[in-house]
């Protein structure tokens, strides 16, 4: 879905465990160039109070967006699998 973005070049999807999360994202934005790292808001305070923390935001802009209530991107996988 974010791949059809056309702002997007790629989509990273990023399943470490949560305690190695920033390390990886900082390997990742550096191997990969990264410009931006977009994330919810949930991750916001667990995120900013994490030991790479700072490293990561002098590789990379890091934008948190609000969650929209009556968006499901589980559901809208859901629908689409069903297409």
């Amino acid at each position: 879905m974010l791949n059809s973005i056309k702002f997007v070049d790629e989509v990273i999807e990023e399943n470490c465990l949560f305690d190695d999360a920033l390390t990886n994202l900082c390997n990742i934005a550096i191997e990969k160039s990264v410009d931006i790292f977009v994330l919810g808001t949930d991750y916001q305070d667990s995120l900013s109070s994490m030991r790479d923390y700072d490293r990561l935001s002098k590789l990379v802009k890091i934008v948190f967006l609000e969650r929209t209530e009556s968006i499901s991107t589980s559901k809208i996988k859901q629908d689409l699998e069903k297409e």
